[in-house]
């Protein structure tokens, strides 16, 4: 006799854990590269600017990205 056990829940949660893992590791990744940029900011301002505000954009989108597909 075989069981089949229904595990699609199980690889759900693990999916959006490992999204979460993704995000929270892009959010760090970024506060460091801010924190380099940071210092350049008095030298650069303006590439500073540009970088912050294409992290944020693509920030924003990874996470629409992500609930988006979650949901679908």
């Amino acid at each position: 006799m075989s069981e089949r056990h229904d595990i699609s829940g199980d690889n759900t949660r693990l999916s959006t854990d490992v999204k979460e893992i993704g995000l929270h590791r892009m959010y760090h990744l970024g506060l460091h590269l801010a924190q380099i940029h940071a210092k350049l900011k008095t030298r650069h301002p303006l590439t500073f600017d540009l970088f912050l505000s294409h992290w944020v954009y693509w920030s924003l989108q990874l996470c629409s990205w992500t609930f988006t597909r979650q949901s679908g």
